[in-house]
């Protein structure tokens, strides 16, 4: 399947959130793919930062970038907890549009 015709360039924003949620106490990293309304999807793009959460706590990501032509939805993918930066990375969630730009992701590790 061929994806959208721009890959992600930009970097999303991760903050340590006050919010509960589930992650694990310590460091993770996003990246954003780009999907079109075929399903084709584009490489992951640039790394987000790295971001410590506390036990019991949620990741805040704004600055989530928008797909180019073609692109209609986002997919947001996660390390698990002491692996940022170097992956694997993990499917955490869909956005389904091209305009919002902030998620709060607050899933354990799978």
């Amino acid at each position: 399947m061929r994806g959208p015709r721009t890959k992600v360039t930009t970097r999303t924003t991760a903050t340590a959130s006050a919010t509960a949620g589930s992650l694990s106490a310590g460091t993770y990293s996003y990246k954003v793919t780009c999907r079109n309304s075929t399903g084709g999807e584009t490489t992951p793009g640039t790394v987000s930062n790295t971001i410590t959460s506390l036990v019991s706590k949620s990741t805040d990501l704004s600055s989530i970038p928008t797909c180019g032509t073609g692109g209609t939805n986002r997919s947001i993918w996660r390390t698990k907890v002491n692996q940022a930066g170097t992956g694997p990375w993990y499917w955490v969630a869909n956005i389904n549009d091209n305009s919002t730009t902030t998620l709060n992701d607050g899933l354990a590790d799978a």
